[in-house]
């Protein structure tokens, strides 16, 4: 899954490669659950369920299948990843975007291109969207009326819940984070990340 835009109000890319260089990569390797590999100077990582790799000290990030470089948006969301991740476990529980850093800030705007976009589109047809996340390799929940993890990073899996509408309530859903998420990356490519999920699932049911 690749997305078209993602930025951070953290420090910029240059910078963290900077950072990055000066850190031991095996001790990186174990923050983040990357596996580097000494012998070809890199990090091996899957994304999305694509294998990536990042390489050693530049920190360029290229598809493992092609050698090819990755958009913007994946490049910034691993090298923040690289650069966060402290080696804090996955989280067993789900918090939403407001509950992370500075979520509050990003809440309604992200709900708005979120859950209440992919509502909006798929609205009461449940079986399309279940079967659209079954084919995106997404582990079935028991939260709403349906509910699919999705894991996107070695420490990182998003969680989208979806609640049919009736009479009186439209249909809803949101996208939810890991509990330990803000050990992992900035709060706003949180937001891409479920922007990134809702656009691929509604893809998938095409």
């Amino acid at each position: 899954m690749e997305g078209k835009q993602a930025h951070s109000h953290g420090k910029d890319l240059a910078s963290l490669r900077i950072d990055l260089q000066s850190r031991d990569p095996f001790r990186l390797a174990g923050n983040s659950g990357a596996r580097f590999v000494e012998e070809d100077s890199a990090f091996f990582i899957s994304f999305w369920n694509e294998q990536l790799i990042v390489s050693f000290p530049d920190f360029t990030v290229l598809h493992a299948d092609t050698a090819e470089h990755v958009d913007e948006g994946v490049e910034t969301v691993l090298i923040h990843y690289m650069h966060t991740a402290d080696g804090v476990e996955k989280g067993d529980n789900w918090v939403s975007l407001a509950d992370l850093p500075d979520g509050s800030f990003y809440r309604h705007a992200y709900q708005g291109y979120s859950g209440n976009y992919l509502a909006s589109i798929v609205q009461n047809d449940q079986g399309s969207l279940e079967k659209a996340c079954r084919t995106l390799g997404g582990k079935v929940e028991s939260y709403g009326d349906l509910s699919f993890s999705f894991h996107v990073l070695p420490r990182i899996d998003l969680l989208l819940v979806y609640h049919r509408g009736d009479d009186e309530f439209d249909s809803s859903a949101q996208v939810l984070f890991s509990s330990s998420a803000s050990h992992f990356l900035p709060t706003d490519l949180y937001a891409y990340l479920g922007r990134q999920l809702v656009l691929t699932v509604l893809d998938a049911r095409k």
